[in-house]
């Protein structure tokens, strides 16, 4: 779905022309970023699951300030799926320049209840599915002559979490797969990982939970999507001289 043209803006990488990919792209974080790169003026490729209505509302609201807008819809759980988002991209995106990975599952996955479907699924979207994309659109970036890959992580990988088995396992292998990443596709693609923490508490959450995790912060809030997105194109955009590196943005959260 194309939807439109906008202006033209940015700094470090040259945007003027380029397109970045961002998965998970319909709401929360993802959405954050795609309405940052937007202002802008980048060309959006946007990658959603079940999140239709929202993805669809957010790429209309978008089209007057990206370039252009293109949505994709893709079950990350598949790899015929990822193969799919990677070929539709790069058959809309002429000048793909940066890829962006935000979906997850984070799912509990207590020992008592684990079995491999849970396993799968976790690994499947977390780690399967951004290190394919980034080889494979990485392959394309490189032969083009540049581009960015910003991975999402977890602060919590030194320290996992109890009952979250397959998330912790999954994210602490991404961060391998970046720093390999990085070596492999260098000098003209760099790839880096935003390690994150109490960014966006829980839907649901009140304000008792609200409240505990402010108190394990040693900044003493959450950190909300600005946190994120100004990190994330700090590392997508204007850091030329950074490659294979993991940026805790979790407010001191891993110090406590």
């Amino acid at each position: 779905m194309i939807l439109g043209a906008g202006q033209e803006s940015g700094r470090g990488m040259d945007t003027r022309n380029g397109c970045v990919l961002i998965t998970g792209a319909g709401r929360r974080l993802g959405a954050a970023l795609a309405q940052a790169l937007a202002d802008r003026g980048v060309a959006l490729a946007l990658h959603y699951h079940r999140s239709a209505a929202e993805a669809e509302s957010l790429a209309r609201e978008l089209k007057a300030r990206a370039r252009e807008v293109w949505l994709f819809r893709a079950d990350l759980r598949s790899p015929a799926e990822q193969e799919r988002l990677c070929e539709e991209t790069l058959r809309h995106c002429k000048r793909l320049t940066g890829l962006v990975n935000c979906a997850a599952v984070f799912e509990r996955t207590p020992l008592e209840t684990f079995d491999r479907t849970l396993w799968n699924e976790a690994l499947a979207v977390n780690l399967t599915a951004p290190v394919w994309l980034s080889v494979r659109l990485g392959r394309e970036m490189k032969r083009a002559g540049g581009g960015s890959i910003v991975q999402i992580g977890d602060w919590s990988t030194p320290r996992p979490y109890k009952d979250y088995l397959a998330y912790s396992t999954s994210k602490g292998a991404l961060e391998t797969a970046t720093r390999a990443l990085a070596k492999e596709l260098a000098p003209q693609v760099r790839v880096n990982l935003v390690a994150l923490g109490p960014i966006l508490l829980p839907e649901g959450s009140g304000p008792d939970y609200r409240e505990r995790v402010e108190r394990a912060v040693p900044l003493g809030r959450v950190g909300g999507s600005e946190a994120f997105v100004a990190s994330t194109l700090h590392l997508l955009l204007d850091a030329p001289f950074t490659t294979g590196t993991i940026l805790t943005v979790d407010g001191g959260r891993s110090l406590a």
